[in-house]
């Protein structure tokens, strides 16, 4: 084997590994880009343009073909979007989903996990599951708990979450 040959036999696997890793960043802006103007849109009250955003930034994220928190972040974006438009039955799956990948990802006691969970109990409020929002609040409400503090805002607002599943209950004492 000649000297040049060697090179290449060591250089061509680090050429790829470098091109590889740029296409996967190149393959990371159009999410970026996408999710970044469907929250802004959303946020606008831009309703259809956001949606169009967020099935963009989805397409994305599922073309990594494995569970991933672009994915995950992108569902509970589009189930928030739905939410917000009373659109329940669309959201509550991608909260779910959302939910499973988060949880798969980071494990029982992360904060995206319980954000997302904390969304999809106020979902549940929304639509009269009670026991489901109340059971789902709590979860989110024990995960902030133990990783926040009870003097943290986040936790004053699963507390406030599960106090309006208690109001919509009619339990007051």
């Amino acid at each position: 084997m000649t000297a040049s040959c060697h090179r290449w036999g060591v250089c061509f696997p680090l050429l790829a590994l470098v091109f590889f890793a740029e296409v996967g960043r190149a393959q990371d802006k159009p999410w970026n880009d996408y999710s970044l103007e469907a929250k802004q849109l959303r946020e606008a009250g831009r309703y259809p343009e956001a949606e169009k955003a967020y099935l963009a930034a989805l397409r994305q994220a599922e073309a990594i073909g494995k569970p991933d928190p672009q994915l995950a972040v992108t569902l509970n974006g589009l189930a928030l979007l739905y939410q917000t438009q009373g659109r329940y039955a669309e959201a509550e799956p991608r909260y779910r989903r959302a939910a499973d990948l988060f949880e798969e990802l980071y494990g029982p006691k992360d904060l995206t996990l319980a954000t997302t969970l904390h969304n999809l109990a106020e979902l549940c409020r929304q639509e009269g599951k009670y026991l489901e929002a109340e059971r789902l609040c709590r979860r989110a409400l024990a995960i902030r708990r133990d990783l926040l503090g009870e003097e943290h805002p986040d936790v004053a607002m699963s507390l406030n979450t599960l106090s309006g599943v208690y109001a919509s209950e009619g339990q007051y004492a």
